[in-house]
């Protein structure tokens, strides 16, 4: 009896569909805007719950995560497009060959000019007969054609690129409150470790979440549904990182006590 009277859905809706509107107070209206439709669908504002992060400079703003992380999100893929270009525009060959000494003109030894079909040409059968991991090894004789091998660095010239990477990721996983442990990387990670990266994140960066959400849920939700009643509260559980060598002594005492 004490349900509504009409049944409703909740929609998660993004942000940047809905604006607020402030005719007859602050916050009195809202419209959705559906980024394929051309009209707003008005709504109550005793039927809009919204969840945000304060901004700390307007107690009337928001501000999220990435807005602060966006100078960093920036710079990563302006990291990324300079990698690109340098292995677009690099010309690095790993191996040079030698032409042998012909005779020229005057008699004198000579370096041949070789022309452009010569080269390619030459760059075929070379990698006819030497490219491809079935030919690792194979002994290669130096003649008139070919007179010496040589290596040449392969590295590409990445001005830092690395470094500069990491300090971005770091930056934009700390604005977010993320450690590498909870993304998922179990590099120099043990069982010790990764629960205190647990509990730090979900300390740090659940919790405060899941109380803003209780918060805006019993502010705005409860009455929806009809929920007046102020003894009523619907609450969020915290979340907790799961330890199972803590939760083996506590279990332990438990039975060592009789509890």
């Amino acid at each position: 009896s004490n349900r509504p009277s009409r049944g409703f859905d909740i929609w998660p809706i993004p942000s940047h569909w809905v604006s607020a509107e402030h005719e007859g107070g602050f916050r009195k209206g809202w419209r959705i805007t559906h980024p394929g439709s051309s009209e707003d669908v008005p709504v109550s504002d005793e039927e809009m719950a919204y969840f945000y992060y304060p901004d700390p400079m307007d107690p009337f703003n928001s501000r999220g995560p990435m807005d602060a992380a966006r100078p960093a999100a920036e710079t990563s893929e302006m990291i990324r497009a300079a990698q690109r270009a340098t292995f677009d525009n690099l010309a690095a060959p790993t191996v040079v060959f030698h032409t042998g000494l012909v005779p020229g003109e005057d008699g004198t030894q000579q370096k041949p000019e070789l022309t452009k079909e010569q080269r390619e040409q030459l760059e075929f059968s070379l990698k006819q007969a030497y490219r491809g991991s079935g030919k690792w090894g194979r002994i290669l004789i130096t003649d008139r054609i070919i007179d010496k091998v040589e290596y040449l660095s392969s590295r590409p010239v990445e001005m830092d690129f690395p470094e500069s990477g990491k300090m971005t990721k770091e930056e934009i996983m700390q604005i977010f409150g993320v450690n590498p442990i909870v993304a998922g990387q179990i590099e120099n990670a043990n069982r010790a470790s990764a629960t205190v990266a647990i509990e730090g994140f979900l300390d740090n960066v659940v919790n405060p979440l899941l109380t803003l959400m209780s918060q805006v849920i019993n502010q705005w939700v409860m009455p929806a549904i009809g929920a007046d009643d102020k003894n009523v509260v619907a609450w969020i559980e915290e979340a907790r990182a799961m330890d199972p060598d803590g939760r083996r002594s506590d279990l332990e005492l438990l039975a060592k006590w009789g509890g």
